[in-house]
């Protein structure tokens, strides 16, 4: 995995930054004047002084799935547009809270929130963002309801994303149930957003559904091989992160599956008693090459992206909309952060 995509994808991302981003500073600054500034340093969108600042945020991969699906069925993007910012904002708000349970430090190259203006304001933060992620879609109720399904769904994977590690076995359906809501649900409320904005048919609603779930099981697989092989100067996750919190990645539940000398080595140093050393995990990450999950973990992300491209081929889409949706499947699996 050595790209990150395409000069079609770029533009992609570009387009929605430019369609959106207008209407996000402008949603955002009708918070509390302290939640504004806390949200808005954490899209990029202010310094912590609350000053204007460009800093770009994330990539803007789901608004651009938003504004893709609602021109797939033949709309305008601007159609689209409050389910791009919900979307957004559904996400945003997630970070926050996601940076808080992990505590993790730094998020897009900035301190994370909560580590400038501690928990308490951090959670009332990531509240704030997402009432205003329903509140955005509040005169649209088909798509507020596939948004608070999105929701739901990400809190009810991220909660097995908490518990599995502590059962002693975790079966690739635990992993696939995990991955639909974790990841998969709010790829999919983007998809679904795109097509209910743009007033679409049930038939065309489903099959971007089906195509956000596949999309979902390929991110998320390349999110687990990055977890173990990824450049640490890239991703901003230390070496081995994922055996380090003995997570049931793809990777590690695909070497335990297969058995064999590997997979039984691995298990045991997965089983050590208190906290992995940089030896266990270095020793862990090789016997996952030698079982060779690293190979495995890139062809499932490869066969869902394919199964999300076939999905597609069922809807009669512009030559310039599949193009777009071409780049974009490609860098999702191909991405390198």
């Amino acid at each position: 995995m050595t790209t990150t995509g395409t000069p079609a994808v770029a533009e992609l991302f570009a387009q929605a930054r430019h369609l959106m981003e207008p209407e996000l500073r402008a949603v955002v600054t009708g918070l509390h004047p302290k939640l504004a500034t806390i949200a808005g340093y954490h899209m990029g969108l202010l310094d912590r002084d609350g000053r204007y600042q460009n800093a770009h945020g994330g990539k803007l991969l789901r608004p651009a799935l938003t504004f893709l699906a609602a021109r797939t069925v033949g709309a305008q993007p601007a159609m689209a547009m409050p389910g791009a910012v919900a979307i957004q904002l559904g996400h945003e708000f997630s970070l926050i809270h996601d940076d808080i349970t992990d505590r993790d430090r730094v998020r897009r190259g900035r301190p994370t929130v909560w580590t400038v203006w501690g928990i308490d304001l951090a959670i009332l933060a990531g509240d704030a963002v997402h009432a205003l992620a329903e509140t955005v879609l509040a005169d649209h109720p088909r798509a507020a309801k596939a948004l608070a399904d999105g929701i739901q769904g990400m809190c009810a994977g991220q909660a097995d994303d908490f518990t599995l590690p502590a059962r002693s076995t975790v079966t690739m359906a635990d992993y696939q149930r995990m991955v639909a809501g974790k990841t998969g649900a709010l790829i999919v409320a983007s998809c679904q957003l795109g097509a209910l904005l743009a007033d679409a048919e049930q038939p065309s609603v489903d099959t971007l559904t089906r195509v956000g779930a596949q999309l979902g099981f390929a991110y998320q697989a390349v999110d687990d091989w990055l977890g173990i092989w990824g450049d640490p100067a890239v991703t901003g996750k230390p070496v081995g992160a994922d055996i380090a919190e003995r997570k049931p990645s793809l990777p590690i539940i695909t070497a335990l599956a297969a058995g064999g000398p590997a997979g039984e080595d691995l298990a045991t140093i997965l089983a050590t008693d208190g906290d992995l050393t940089e030896d266990h995990i270095a020793s862990a990450t090789a016997l996952l090459s030698q079982a060779g999950a690293d190979l495995t973990t890139r062809d499932h992300a490869h066969r869902h992206a394919q199964l999300a491209a076939e999905a597609l081929d069922e809807l009669s889409i512009p030559v310039d909309v599949r193009r777009g949706w071409d780049s974009l499947i490609t860098f999702m699996v191909n991405r390198i952060t």
